[in-house]
């Protein structure tokens, strides 16, 4: 992958160049993040999956990078979002964003498919 993939969050900006994920925080949202850190950086061997929601015009959506050999949780996606937007290895966005954050799982999801 050449190219840096960036999508811009609600909570978060997300940065990933095939080798890295960069999760950025500013402002508040730095610290509505499980542990209040402005930046989160996870090599891709370290992304052992995605949890995902899609946006829609009444709930924004997220994206959960999965570490460790944790699992997307089976609840209720609205509570699954709840949950997500106090982590620090997840993003919320709007539906106007959805376009960029599905770039970005899919660009993810290959790397990780390919080992």
């Amino acid at each position: 992958m050449s190219d840096t993939i960036r999508a811009k969050g609600l909570t978060g900006i997300v940065t990933f160049d095939g080798r890295a994920l960069t999760i950025t925080r500013k402002g508040l949202s730095q610290f509505n993040s499980g542990r209040g850190q402005a930046e989160v950086s996870l090599p891709i061997g370290q992304i052992t999956g995605l949890d995902w929601k899609d946006a829609n015009f009444v709930t924004n959506g997220f994206i959960r990078f999965l570490v460790n050999g944790e699992t997307p949780k089976t609840l209720p996606s609205l509570v699954r979002m709840t949950a997500a937007s106090g982590q620090d290895n997840a993003v919320v966005f709007k539906q106007s964003s959805t376009a960029d954050f599905r770039q970005l799982r899919d660009a993810v999801g290959a790397v990780l498919r390919t080992g």
